[in-house]
């Protein structure tokens, strides 16, 4: 349930940030299906979409779940699995980390493959992440490369049309995770930035 609430989560965060591509570019993938990958209380979780409000979820590359008729509303989210119906109360406090209230108890859950990547800058602020399923193209910067708010960092190509991915703030690039000529999933991290905001409030 938490893999699958996360997912949306992130798959909101980049809608949002997916200013630019054409509607029917936002959910679309080159094979057909849309996944993510997490580690949750120390388990491998692959979760993929098996249409609307329907998702699959592979545990540990072994055994399979399948959830379906998942809706939310602002914290409450219901869904059904194995054709039990569930409700529960969920938080995202941010890409790495949700709060789940079940049947009278708490548990709060960290993503520990978000927060490998993290380094202490949020997920939300200088990380970028893929707004779709396509290819790289091509990267246009380096680690430890500033950049200016605008700057293009890459061209990802999805239904044979090329999209600029762009840096939301100024900052530094501390990390480049994709490469020319990879695939990346919807809601990948492509590049790590340290903003220059966060140089300035260090110092």
């Amino acid at each position: 349930m938490a893999g699958v609430l996360m997912y949306l989560h992130r798959r909101d965060h980049c809608l949002r940030q997916s200013i630019g591509v054409p509607d029917e570019l936002l959910n679309w993938s080159s094979t057909g299906v849309n996944y993510a990958h997490f580690k949750l209380a120390g388990r491998d979780l692959v979760i993929s979409t098996l249409g609307a409000q329907a998702y699959e979820v592979l545990l540990d590359d072994q055994s399979t779940l399948q959830l379906t008729r998942v809706n939310r509303d602002g914290l409450k989210a219901d869904m059904s699995i194995g054709g039990v119906h569930r409700t529960l109360i969920h938080w995202c406090s941010d890409a790495s980390h949700i709060y789940i209230s079940h049947d009278g108890r708490g548990f709060k859950l960290e993503d520990q493959l978000a927060a490998q990547h993290a380094s202490g800058s949020s997920a939300e602020g200088g990380n970028v992440l893929a707004p779709m399923h396509g290819l790289i193209v091509e990267t246009f910067v380096d680690t430890a490369q500033k950049v200016e708010k605008g700057a293009r960092l890459a061209v990802l190509e999805a239904m044979k049309m090329q999209h600029d991915i762009v840096a939301s703030e100024a900052g530094e690039v501390m990390q480049v995770l994709c490469e020319k000529g990879k695939q990346v999933a919807f809601g990948d991290l492509l590049f790590e930035l340290k903003l220059a905001e966060d140089e300035k409030a260090i110092t």
